[in-house]
């Protein structure tokens, strides 16, 4: 069991990791994490590659959670959108899902940030 404490002190929050023998289907779970390098990640989110150097398979782990209209296939959509969402944590050899999370990543521009922008700058 590994628990990672994220956020602030004065309010802090836990993201528990158990490792199970049998992990069972997505629940629809998910995070939303800032980042100042938002393009960029963007960028390496859409173009993964599997299996190792010699390998030109690349994948696109951007994901359009079909509970929302918002998608994420393009560039313009995601500076206009200011934030994107992938959930498959894959093997990196074998291109394989490991692990499902969905993570919603979105930039300092984005208006759940600007909100709270004084408590962590």
């Amino acid at each position: 069991k590994i628990e990672v404490v994220i956020g602030i002190k004065e309010n802090p929050q836990f993201i528990r990791f158990i490792e199970k023998d049998v992990v069972g289907p997505y629940e629809g779970d998910h995070l939303a994490i800032y980042v100042n390098d938002f393009l960029p990640m963007y960028g390496r989110a859409k173009n993964v590659k599997i299996g190792g150097e010699k390998s030109d398979k690349i994948v696109n782990l951007v994901w359009n959670n079909p509970c929302f209209t918002t998608k994420y296939d393009t560039l313009e959509q995601v500076k206009q959108l200011n934030e994107f969402r992938f959930k498959d944590f894959l093997d990196l050899e074998t291109g394989e899902v490991v692990y499902q999370l969905e993570h919603e990543v979105r930039s300092l521009a984005h208006a759940g940030f600007q909100v709270n922008k004084d408590t962590f700058l």
